[in-house]
């Protein structure tokens, strides 16, 4: 589903004002795309919290290493950057291989002065390589002492991008599967019904959202808890092992 499809009345926007009968007066551009945009936050937060190992929105980014250079920001694109690190690989030795970084807390190392490169690179290896996180950039030990292109590479989980608000055509469409667009039309029509305390309404997508013992009629919950299930399920190859309650592990 588009975010406004003027052409063929078929975008969230559309389905925004079919559910609350409202149009661009009633119910603004900028407020649906907020409301959109917080909605579309929320599903992310919970993909991710329900997820499986096929991670949503999963990139890799590869940079240079740079001699004598510590900190490295993370990649910013047009989705405004990282939301989660899966992991970090190194080759500060250009050799060709990257090894994974292990992820420190510096205060764990009070013996060792990390303002000092020489000290640093004492204590630090190239074949154990660690990196410490500080807001938008890490740190790498040891300090690379030459340059080494592509001698970064980072798995994350990528930010997604926002709706934009215009009454013109816009064909953008949400990142998660379209089973599960409606959750962008329906989120903010719960927030107009709440604020407008229309309680029919209220009710209506408070069922279509997250589903309730009474009123759901043989239906396993909404679809936000049917996008979780989605989720953490959608590596069907994946191997599984099953055991009884009662599987208890010999350690002889």
């Amino acid at each position: 589903m588009q975010w406004n499809n003027t052409a063929t009345s078929q975008g969230v926007f559309q389905d925004i004002d079919f559910l609350c009968n409202t149009n661009s007066a009633t119910f603004t551009i900028a407020d649906k795309t907020r409301a959109v945009n917080n909605w579309q936050g929320y599903i992310v937060a919970e993909v991710i919290d329900a997820q499986d190992d096929w991670d949503f929105k999963g990139e890799i980014a590869t940079a240079a290493l740079s001699g004598n250079q510590q900190e490295y920001t993370f990649p910013t694109a047009a989705n405004s950057g990282i939301l989660k690190i899966k992991r970090i690989e190194v080759d500060i030795d250009s050799e060709g291989k990257y090894t994974p970084a292990e992820r420190i807390d510096i205060n764990e190392y009070r013996d060792v002065n990390m303002g000092n490169t020489a000290e640093i690179n004492k204590y630090f290896v190239a074949s154990d390589p660690k990196y410490a996180l500080f807001d938008n950039s890490f740190f790498v030990f040891p300090v690379p002492e030459d340059d080494v292109t592509d001698g970064i590479k980072i798995w994350y989980t990528e930010n997604v991008t926002q709706f934009t608000a215009t009454a013109a055509k816009n064909t953008a469409e949400p990142p998660f599967p379209r089973p599960f667009h409606r959750i962008l039309s329906l989120g903010p029509t719960l927030d107009f019904a709440r604020k407008n305390q229309m309680d029919k309404l209220i009710s209506f997508c408070e069922r279509e959202l997250y589903g309730t013992t009474s009123t759901r009629q043989g239906r396993v919950g909404g679809l936000m808890s049917k996008m979780r299930k989605f989720f953490s399920t959608r590596s069907a190859d994946k191997k599984l092992d099953i055991r009884t309650r009662y599987y208890d592990i010999d350690y002889r």
